[in-house]
C-alpha cells in the first residue's frame, strides 16, 4: 500500500518548536498542528490534510531572541505507516517507531537556505506548521545524516533516509554514489 501512495508534491511538514517544547517533543516523539486562527474553524486543532504515510515532520527552533534566519533544523520524524492526515482531527503527530532522528546542538544546520535565497527577509508567523516540497524533504535529510555523531546516529540516519526516498519515490543519493565509492 505505501508503495502505491498517490503522491502530492508538498507533503512534507515544517514546524516551529519553542525552546520550552523541546524536551517534550523529543520525550513523546509528537508535535501539535496548532489551531485554525481565523474562519469558521478557529480555535479547532488544525488538520494536516496533506500528510500521509510518506510524510516528515521537520522540527525548527528558533533561538530566543534570534532573528528568522537563525531558525535551526534540531531533529525530524516520518509519520506513522498508517497517518491519514484528513484524520487527525485532535492535530497530534506521532513519530514512526524507526524513522525519525535528533540532532545534537553543535550540528544543527540552519532552515531557510533549503527553501529561500534571503532568509534574512522571511518570518515564519503565527502557524505552527508549514508545508514544504518533498524534494526539498531528500535535500534536507541528506545533510542531516552527515550532522549525526555516532555511528550508530549515523546508521539510523542513513535508514530513515532511504526509507524518506523510497516512500517519496525519489532517488537516494546514497545508493547513486556507492558504486563510485567501491570504484574509486
Amino acid at each position: 500500500m505505501l508503495e502505491n501512495l498517490k503522491l502530492s508534491p508538498q507533503s512534507q511538514a515544517v514546524f516551529h518548536i519553542d525552546p520550552e517544547q523541546h524536551e517534550t517533543v523529543f520525550s513523546s516523539w509528537t508535535v501539535f498542528t496548532g489551531c485554525y486562527l481565523s474562519g469558521y474553524s478557529k480555535g479547532e486543532p488544525r488538520i494536516p490534510e496533506r500528510l500521509q504515510p510518506n510524510s516528515m515532520c521537520l522540527l525548527t527552533e528558533l533561538p530566543k531572541g534570534g532573528p528568522e534566519a537563525e531558525r535551526r533544523i534540531v531533529g525530524a520524524f516520518m509519520v506513522e505507516d498508517d497517518f491519514i492526515g484528513s484524520r487527525c482531527t485532535d492535530g497530534v503527530i506521532q513519530a514512526h517507531p524507526a524513522h525519525r532522528i535528533q540532532l545534537p546542538s553543535e550540528r544543527q544546520p540552519l532552515f531557510w537556505p533549503y527553501v529561500i535565497k534571503e532568509p534574512e527577509k522571511q518570518r515564519w508567523g503565527k502557524t505552527a506548521f508549514k508545508y514544504m516540497s518533498n524534494r526539498t524533504g531528500e535535500k534536507v535529510l541528506f545533510d542531516c545524516k552527515e550532522n549525526t555523531l555516532t555511528a550508530d546516529e549515523k546508521s539510523q540516519a542513513e535508514r530513515f533516509y532511504r526509507y524518506y526516498c523510497k516512500l517519496n519515490r525519489l532517488p537516494s543519493r546514497i545508493d547513486l554514489e556507492a558504486p563510485l565509492a567501491a570504484n574509486g
